[in-house]
């Protein structure tokens, strides 16, 4: 059809305009790890595939631990760019999901620096086989289990309100950054919950401020 018409002198102007398919462009946009080793402290928030943007951030964390040669222009070592402290909180449904962070987890937990800095708070959803072995509950009363390779995870959703109140209160005045990467429903909690832990962590000069990243599902 749009070949026999395409060059009909009676398609002209605002008529051959409107055969065209319309195409939007938006953006661009900031990277929302471009920021995120400026804060004191670092609260990860992923579902499932979105853990995905941070890995390559904690594969830089750990390189920075290993290496803290100073910048040629700043002169500030990597240790001094390093977060105090960075939560890992990941939420799956899959335990066979693990395997996407497994390697990751392995060389952060390999070397001694690396896990003073990265807490993983790891938190499965879905049915775990009864071979693994129960542990006693984390902090927030959650079930947890250990796999063979050593890795524990609590079972069920995280508690964010009080994970993101405990967490950022061990932060006093300072700046505390939260990284999400998750379904919108999922990043609308976790805004939610910024909101409300900064009107509670505010009389002790903690500031939090939340980067997002949302997929469908």
């Amino acid at each position: 059809m749009y070949d026999d018409v395409w060059f009909d002198p009676e398609f002209e102007g605002s008529r051959r305009q409107a055969m065209l398919p319309t195409i939007l462009v938006d953006g661009p946009y900031n990277a929302p790890m471009e920021s995120f080793f400026e804060f004191h402290a670092n609260i990860i928030v992923a579902a499932g595939i979105g853990i995905t943007p941070y890995i390559a951030a904690l594969d830089r964390v750990l390189e920075m631990c290993i290496d803290s040669t100073p910048s040629r222009t700043t002169q500030t070592t990597r240790e001094e760019l390093l977060p105090h402290c960075i939560y890992l909180v990941w939420v799956f449904r899959d335990i066979s999901l693990l395997c996407v962070m497994l390697p990751a987890l392995q060389r952060l937990r390999a070397n001694h620096r690396a896990r003073e800095i990265v807490v993983p708070c790891l938190y499965v959803t879905g049915s775990v086989d009864a071979e693994h072995e129960a542990t006693a509950s984390d902090v927030f009363g959650r079930p947890m289990v250990r796999l063979s390779n050593g890795i524990r995870l609590s079972q069920g959703r995280p508690p964010l309100a009080r994970m993101m109140a405990h967490m950022a209160g061990k932060h006093a005045n300072s700046k505390v950054g939260v990284f999400c990467c998750a379904p919108k429903k999922m990043t609308a909690l976790v805004r939610s919950t910024v909101h409300d832990t900064n009107a509670a962590v505010a009389h002790q000069g903690t500031h939090i401020e939340m980067r997002a990243e949302c997929f469908s599902m």
